[in-house]
């Protein structure tokens, strides 16, 4: 493959370091909302279902956690499925390579 049409090797290293620190943070998030709302949603019950225990917002807090953590599965399968056809694209065009006749149409 040419090169002008590839990012360069340290490029899609950082990218991907950048995807890889996104994943952390989005699953931390997620992982400390879920265990605040649990605290919160217990320490309510224990005073008979008292709704000034909860977390503020706790339905878009809800929405918005949930939402970040399914986009971040999408943007993941997505991005393996990419990987997996370029890497596939680059074995075919290694095992086929073109021949000096033929021309771009």
């Amino acid at each position: 493959m040419d090169s002008r049409q590839r990012p360069p090797h340290s490029f899609r290293s950082l990218v991907g370091g950048v995807l890889v620190l996104l994943d952390i943070s989005a699953l931390g998030f997620y992982a400390l909302w879920f265990i605040a709302d649990n605290a919160a949603v217990n320490r309510a019950e224990e005073h008979g279902i008292d709704p000034q225990q909860l977390l503020p917002n706790d339905n878009w807090l809800w929405l918005f956690a949930n939402a970040t953590l399914v986009c971040l599965i999408v943007l993941n399968v997505i991005l393996v499925i990419g990987r997996w056809r370029s890497g596939r694209q680059e074995r075919l065009a290694q095992s086929y390579p073109r021949s000096a006749n033929c021309q771009d149409g």
